[in-house]
């Protein structure tokens, strides 16, 4: 062998040492614990909305116990409904004459 080849096998054989001793998970490492997952589902609702107008109804999911919320009026017949901004709590919908309906779930 060579002397270029004797040290460039040392040098390889010195930098493998010291990647194996960085990598290898040294004794002083303490990894994080991570904090543990809920294990309840999250709060759920459905609302009934009927279709011929009247009073909607908020049910708790998953045993569909009627909540105490209440709505005020009743609503007039419905020809669907278009979305929901969960943020303000209400939900939209277009009667039958396309006038727009906002349902305050608070």
């Amino acid at each position: 062998m060579t002397s270029r080849s004797i040290f460039g096998a040392l040098g390889l054989a010195l930098v493998a040492g010291a990647f194996g001793t960085a990598c290898g998970g040294g004794h002083g490492v303490q990894s994080a614990r991570l904090p543990n997952a809920p294990r309840a589902p999250a709060p759920a609702s459905a609302l009934r909305v009927p279709h011929a107008g009247g009073v909607a109804r908020l049910y708790r999911v998953p045993g569909l116990n009627e909540s105490s919320w209440k709505e005020s009026d009743k609503l007039p017949p419905l020809k669907r409904l278009v979305g929901a901004d969960l943020e303000q709590r209400v939900v939209y919908g277009l009667d039958t004459k396309n006038n727009l309906i906002g349902l305050d779930l608070e």
